[in-house]
């Protein structure tokens, strides 16, 4: 991982996002000690300053950006490795959620170690692969920051074979 320094401490960064909203750019990043996620408006002479945020108590293994039209998203897996999450990013750099996807939607995984948003002509979804399941999943997200699976993959032998067909 990486250090970020922030006020003489140094803080151990799982995952890292940047996103610029209007005029202002943020950068999202996952404590890789505590599972916090950490929010910072960054200045005009790169000088980071805290943003308070409702998901900032939320316990996160990983981060990543999702662009949808004019809409921007951090989708996030929890600290077990057994969840996703999407955060919309308001105009000040606060999150809010908007959709979560978990085993009780479908989503039979565990230990998600990397996901990434992936948009196609028929829509936009957020590709997870989980090494304790051996599995990559995909999560259909809607323009309001929903998620729902719609396949999934595992591997048993030397090929992947379909575990089965959701949508």
């Amino acid at each position: 991982g990486n250090a970020l320094t922030l006020n003489g401490e140094s803080v151990a960064m799982q995952s890292l996002v940047q996103m610029q909203v209007g005029q202002d750019s943020y950068l999202y990043c996952s404590d890789a000690d505590s599972g916090t996620l950490d929010v910072f408006r960054v200045g005009p002479d790169g000088s980071l300053a805290t943003v308070e945020t409702d998901a900032g108590s939320a316990s996160v293994a990983g981060i990543a950006r999702a662009d949808i039209g004019a809409a921007q998203y951090l989708v996030m897996t929890d600290a077990d490795g057994q969840h996703v999450l999407s955060f919309r990013v308001g105009a000040d750099g606060t999150l809010t959620e908007s959709g979560s996807c978990g085993a009780d939607q479908g989503l039979g995984v565990a230990g998600i170690n990397t996901m990434e948003h992936v948009s196609l002509a028929d829509g936009h979804y957020v590709v997870v692969a989980a090494r304790d399941s051996s599995s990559i999943s995909v999560l259909r997200m809607e323009v309001d920051g929903t998620l729902s699976p719609v396949d999934r993959y595992y591997r048993r032998s030397e090929h992947a074979v379909p575990a089965c067909d959701i949508a």
